[in-house]
């Protein structure tokens, strides 16, 4: 009986290593994939801008994602959920394209010279390729969580994300001209290594690696012709969507106004905007005070405008201060809509959320059709500041801004 009960107290306690293990390794493939992500997003469109990109290829380029998440993300989805092979249904994707991915980053970091067009399809690439890591490694997170680790796993996932973003902008200092912080192959050997830690040191659970009969393989179902009816969506959700583009397209928005100071210059300004957003979301967590601010949604996006509009006017001292204030405001805004907290094109993880909850099969449509309109959004932010020209991206971003105002007003006007 004593034996019995000691040997289930093992039990009990390699469940737990495992389970702390896996934590680690998840927050530190969250991390590498966080830190790899926001170089990527400051040096190549520097590089781009420095080449005299229209900031609407920028955009298209950059931010093709959002579509290709929008159109083929279900289908992916559903074809990792009924994979089934010797290591698992997550781990031969995870592995793939985290190979593919750092290559193509690797490639772009050796070749900052390289023709215009050769970097806009390296970047498309790029995104493909990092979609579809994506999508296997948030679902093992999903495959990895358990009534015991329901919480632990999403916050570390998000909390290493966040750290990976302000440790990428730490690293980029040194960087006082792009070609050098390209050319430093750094970030592509981090998201690497956190790549190949998930893929060997995570075990899938048998069951993954059973083959599916034919009753259990299930249907695909998704129909793309409902993405393009919107009828179902109402003016919050336009709020939201231009307050999501803002947001993750802050670090284009900080290379192209911030085009005629070095690239050290660029990265504080980012650096000083993502750290204000954090402190804003972990006071607003903390202090009821601030919650009631963030209720107070008109005056803050006026503020916010106002606060894009002044910096035409102002040196770069006075730059980064209005950086660190506009990122608190939009830190205090952003728990109440939206609910996340890494403020840059890292927030992607937003676009996984699903898998930390349901099937990756069964994406939600609404979820869908949101990023597709805020891939639209950031789109005419590129447009508008190409016809307005790179010294007044802050008008462009304020005028988009002042929007948000425009429709909370007609919305309450309205009730």
């Amino acid at each position: 009986m004593i034996n019995v009960q000691f040997q289930r107290r093992e039990k009990v306690k390699k469940f737990s290593a495992i389970q702390i293990k896996d934590i680690v390794l998840l927050s530190f493939g969250s991390f590498g994939v966080s830190f790899m992500l926001s170089v990527y997003s400051l040096a190549v469109p520097r590089l781009l801008v420095e080449n005299r990109v229209s900031s609407t290829l920028l955009n298209i380029s950059i931010f093709s994602e959002l579509v290709m998440f929008t159109i083929l993300g279900p289908f992916f989805g559903y074809l990792f959920d009924i994979t089934r092979t010797a290591i698992g249904r997550r781990t031969p994707y995870i592995l793939s394209f985290a190979v593919t991915t750092a290559f193509l980053v690797a490639f772009i970091q050796k070749n900052p010279d390289a023709s215009t067009k050769n970097i806009l399809s390296l970047a498309i690439l790029f995104n493909f390729s990092l979609l579809l890591y994506s999508i296997a490694f948030f679902g093992l997170v999903k495959d990895k969580i358990t009534y015991q680790t329901k919480f632990l796993i999403p916050f570390h996932v998000f909390l290493w994300g966040f750290i990976g973003v302000i440790v990428s902008y730490v690293y980029m200092l040194n960087s006082e001209d792009v070609v050098h912080g390209i050319q430093t192959p750094v970030s592509g050997f981090v998201f690497l290594l956190s790549a190949l830690c998930v893929s060997f040191f995570i075990i899938e659970d048998r069951k993954y690696k059973t083959k599916l009969s034919k009753t259990e393989l299930g249907e695909y179902r998704f129909n793309l012709k409902n993405l393009f009816m919107f009828s179902d969506l109402q003016k919050k959700d336009l709020v939201n969507m231009i307050i999501f583009g803002i947001i993750f397209s802050h670090e284009i928005f900080t290379v192209e106004y911030l085009s005629s100071y070095s690239f050290k210059n660029t990265v504080i300004a980012q650096l000083v905007f993502s750290l204000a957003v954090g402190l804003a979301y972990c006071l607003y967590i903390c202090s009821n005070r601030v919650k009631i601010l963030s209720e107070k949604s008109y005056p803050v996006p006026l503020f916010l405008s106002v606060l894009y509009f002044l910096q035409s006017f102002l040196n770069m001292g006075m730059i980064l201060l209005f950086q660190f204030i506009i990122g608190f405001l939009w830190g205090i805004t952003i728990p109440k809509t939206l609910e996340f907290i890494v403020p840059s094109r890292a927030e992607r993880l937003i676009l996984y959320r699903e898998s930390l909850d349901e099937k990756l099969s069964m994406f939600e449509e609404r979820k869908l059709k949101f990023f597709l309109l805020v891939f639209i959004i950031i789109l005419s932010l590129g447009i508008s500041i190409d016809f307005a020209g790179l010294e007044n991206a802050n008008l462009v971003y304020s005028v988009f801004t002042f929007s948000i105002l425009i429709l909370e007003l007609g919305r309450v006007a309205r009730k």
